[in-house]
């Protein structure tokens, strides 16, 4: 199934939605899949079908993407810091964040997942970001999400990233509102 993120009080909700209608947001971060398998073929179909200018584009900022492994911590830091300050006509507004993730320190990383979590910011993606954070910062996020904050991130998608330990907490956490409601 394919679903679109949709904000709704606050958090983030699944909204199932039609291939074409995901076809539009292929190369947003607005979309969500049961399986990485689903993923890959939902993106080879829209490739087959996209126009030679969408793959030409693609070939273009590729080109740009290959440059990444060579920049210098110091100017990785900086296109972090110009995309958590949203500094208007920035150079880097366009990088596609998930490029450039592998280069980055976890420092770097982590301070656009506070971004993406503090500020619900759609526009970083959640998931690939924990892909590349630090325990502490993911530690961090279980602190504030059993002190009932942080309610809006989907501790779902966070269990491949903790270590057991806050598994455990949030286990607890849970146990313990349970408990609470008398269940």
């Amino acid at each position: 199934m394919i679903y679109k993120k949709v904000e709704k009080e606050n958090c983030i909700e699944l909204e199932e939605i039609s291939f074409e209608e995901a076809v539009k947001l292929a190369w947003s971060n607005e979309l969500h899949f049961d399986s990485e398998i689903e993923s890959m073929n939902f993106y080879k179909e829209v490739l087959k079908k996209s126009p030679k200018s969408k793959h030409e584009e693609r070939k273009k900022d590729s080109e740009i993407y290959e440059m990444l492994p060579y920049l210098a911590d110091e100017d990785l830091h900086e296109i972090v810091s110009s995309i958590i300050d949203e500094e208007d006509g920035s150079l880097y507004k366009t990088i596609d964040i998930n490029e450039l993730l592998p280069y980055l320190s976890e420092k770097d990383v982590d301070l656009l997942l506070m971004k993406s979590v503090s500020e619900n910011d759609l526009n970083l993606p959640f998931t690939e970001l924990l892909t590349f954070a630090s325990s502490k910062s993911l530690s961090g996020l279980v602190d504030e999400y059993v002190k009932g904050n942080l309610q809006n991130i989907n501790m779902n998608e966070m269990y491949p990233y903790l270590d057991s330990q806050d598994i455990k907490r949030v286990f607890q956490y849970y146990l313990s509102k349970k408990k609470g409601r008398g269940i």
